[in-house]
């Protein structure tokens, strides 16, 4: 189950940049820790 947090959109473009920073490949998802990704859109699951 995935729960979605609606934010502000600077707090969405804060997550797209940290994609940015962190991702190795653009499209993929990157993974955090505890089984959680970040996707490029910015959301977290």
């Amino acid at each position: 189950m995935y729960r979605s947090i609606t934010g502000t959109r600077s707090e969405a473009n804060e997550m797209e940049e940290l994609y940015r920073d962190l991702s190795v490949n653009d499209g993929e998802k990157v993974y955090l820790s505890d089984g959680m990704y970040l996707y490029p859109d910015g959301s977290i699951r």
